[in-house]
């Protein structure tokens, strides 16, 4: 339920083409700071800190998970990306860590 372990090789690259060809799929603009911890997070509307937020697995069929959407009462939404099993691990634990 990661990437990886779905056989995906996953690497960091920075695009040199646009847009990516159908062999490649490039998460957002690669913001260093946006993958760490063996996931990666994309804000598609910013939750302020301290918001009550709602947490919901996205699963597929075959897949399994395949990302946590973050949501608040203000309409934010976050997204989280596990690329390796470790990764769901990190994003549950900052997700209970948040209020």
């Amino acid at each position: 339920s990661a990437l990886e372990e779905h056989g995906l090789d996953v690497r960091l690259f920075l695009p040199v083409t646009w847009p990516i060809d159908d062999k490649h799929i490039c998460f957002a603009s690669l913001d260093k700071l946006a993958i760490s911890n063996g996931f990666f997070k994309e804000i598609i509307r910013p939750i302020p800190e301290n918001s009550e937020t709602e947490i919901e697995p996205q699963n597929h069929p075959q897949l399994g998970l395949i990302c946590f959407k973050v949501i608040d009462q203000q309409d934010g939404e976050e997204l989280y990306y596990p690329i390796s099993s470790e990764g769901i691990q990190n994003i549950n634990q900052q997700l209970l860590e948040q209020p």
